[in-house]
This record gives C-alpha cells, structure tokens and sequence, in this order.
C-alpha cells in the first residue's frame, strides 16, 4: 500500500485482540484500551 496511499495515511503496527470492551450503552470502552495497551511499544525493525 505504500506507493497508492501518503506513509502517515497508514498505521505503525496493527494488534489483533479477541473481544473489543464496550460499555453498557454499546459504545467502546476507550479507558479500558489505553490500561490495556498502556506499556506497549512498537516493535523494532
């Protein structure tokens, strides 16, 4: 994809996790992704 789109268009890492939280309203429970991800470091090439 990076001859077709701009570099910052596209993402530095991408995770794959098994369950998304969400609040009880449906909506993505944001605070629980950033405790969740909160040590994480992009890997190095």
């Amino acid at each position: 994809m990076q001859d077709k789109v701009a570099k910052w268009w596209l993402p530095d890492d991408v995770v794959i996790v098994d369950e998304i939280p969400h609040t009880a309203t449906g909506k993505i429970k944001k605070t629980s992704l950033r405790d969740t991800f909160a040590g994480y470091r992009l890997p190095t090439v």
